[in-house]
């Protein structure tokens, strides 16, 4: 095992060695080279004026180490540590530094980075799970953003810890790591989710009852978020389906008539679409969407509970039938399913499939790899036969797990982060990807007007 220590974050910090304390005795190890693999690492920040002691998990007897593995970390200096490869699950989850505590860290070889900053003053810990869809510069990845929104939580909450975790292998659409990892007595206090599973939660008492303490939500956020009159969770994102194109000015398309109409123009030697088509919701949302679409009168919840509509579900498959090429079918052979880096608007742009489809901040990835972004056009998907057909948005919401989180301090705690992540300031921030390098291009609609968006809702921009 190698442990790298590096130079402070920032210019004027003095170097440090890299030095761990084990068993009494102090080990130095040597830089990580260019040559080895990158891994994911816990990188710890020592911004106190004292020298920090910690120990992390994974490290024990059972690991082939004679002693828990201690390290220290002086003032002014980082210490960045590797999972051990030794471990039979290969993660790194708890960390103890100062009498502090993390919690679900899950860092692995191929996770991100987790980073702590410790400011001398912290006296408790807030574990923070945020949904892991928000696009990011592949080369960039989600550290600058979790970096900046870490340091500045912690700038008006001193007394706080924040572990602070953005990672797309944790899956937060399986019932059972709702249960028994993210909400669990060995999870996260708060973590960003997707409300369709809020009253399955609140039903299996996994979740405490929200405080709403910052900027009032929209309604349509305010309204997904609230059981039986109580609020179970603080709206932050909302967004719908959307579909967009660079051969063809598509805004004009509000009917599925209409849709199939330009999918049938598709240029020979290209596909008509190109999307993320698998997963256990992906269809689901869908068919609800369509359905409402296509019944008027009925909500979300109503049509979740009609009988099955065959007309809808044939909707569905002449949908599907678009990605269907010589070549396969991405959209449903997995090649394109949870794909990294913006992997499906990638083969969109080297394809130019007719249309793509995504959530709203797609845009991002489609501008990012398009030459020329300004050909882009889109519009709301249209399953329905009139134009002015209702449309569905998805909403995402901060919730507290009652587990580790139910009383106070880190019942207060959990509604301030909530406060501060859903705070114009902030989402404009990551809205307008103020964390990435120059040049980037926002994580948020900016081609048409928001008045223009059924509902008003866009994506990362709520």
């Amino acid at each position: 095992m190698r442990v790298s220590a590096r130079a402070g974050f920032r210019s004027d910090w003095k170097s440090s060695k890299p030095k761990l304390r084990l068993g009494g005795v102090i080990l130095a190890f040597v830089l990580v080279g260019a040559s080895v693999a990158r891994a994911g690492e816990l990188i710890v920040y020592n911004l106190s004026d004292r020298t920090v002691n910690c120990s992390v998990d994974g490290y024990t007897k059972a690991t082939a180490v004679k002693a828990d593995l201690a390290f220290r970390v002086e003032p002014g200096h980082r210490l960045n540590i590797p999972p051990n490869f030794k471990s039979k699950d290969q993660a790194l989850s708890t960390v103890k530094c100062g009498g502090l505590r993390t919690r679900a860290m899950n860092i692995t070889p191929d996770s991100p980075d987790r980073v702590l900053f410790l400011n001398g003053h912290q006296h408790r810990v807030v574990n923070a799970l945020l949904y892991a869809s928000i696009p990011t510069d592949p080369k960039a990845g989600f550290s600058p953003l979790v970096r900046w929104l870490t340091l500045s939580y912690q700038a008006v909450h001193p007394e706080v810890l924040l572990n602070l975790v953005i990672d797309p292998s944790i899956d937060v659409y399986s019932f059972s790591n709702l249960k028994d990892t993210v909400f669990s007595a060995k999870g996260f206090d708060v973590a960003e989710i997707d409300t369709v599973f809020l009253k399955w939660l609140k039903d299996q008492g996994l979740i405490a009852p929200a405080r709403i303490t910052g900027d009032e939500p929209w309604p349509v956020g305010k309204a997904a978020v609230t059981i039986d009159g109580q609020a179970y969770g603080v709206p932050s994102w909302l967004c719908s389906d959307f579909l967009f194109s660079t051969g063809s000015d598509i805004r004009n398309l509000k009917t599925f008539a209409d849709l199939q109409v330009f999918l049938a123009k598709a240029p020979g030697g290209r596909r008509g679409l190109v999307g993320d088509l698998d997963g256990t919701w992906t269809i689901p949302a869908f068919y609800i969407q369509a359905f409402v679409q296509s019944h008027a009168d009925m909500t979300a919840a109503a049509a979740a509970a009609a009988p099955t509509d065959a007309a809808v579900i044939a909707r569905l498959a002449k949908f599907g039938n678009y990605c269907l090429f010589l070549s396969g079918d991405p959209c449903i052979d997995g090649s394109l399913h949870n794909a990294k880096d913006g992997a499906v608007e990638a083969d969109f742009v080297a394809e130019q499939a007719a249309a793509d489809l995504g959530f709203s901040e797609r845009s991002f990835f489609l501008a990012y790899y398009l030459s020329t972004p300004a050909s882009l056009s889109l519009t709301a998907m249209p399953w329905g036969d009139k134009p002015d057909a209702p449309r569905l948005v998805y909403s995402d919401a901060f919730i507290t797990n009652r587990a580790t989180c139910g009383k106070d301090p880190c019942e207060t705690d959990a509604a301030e982060l909530a406060a501060f992540m859903t705070s114009a300031p902030v989402k404009k921030y990551i809205a307008m990807a103020t964390d990435l390098p120059a040049g980037d291009p926002p994580r948020h609609l900016k081609l048409i007007p928001l008045s223009q968006v059924a509902l008003n809702v866009v994506c990362l921009s709520s």
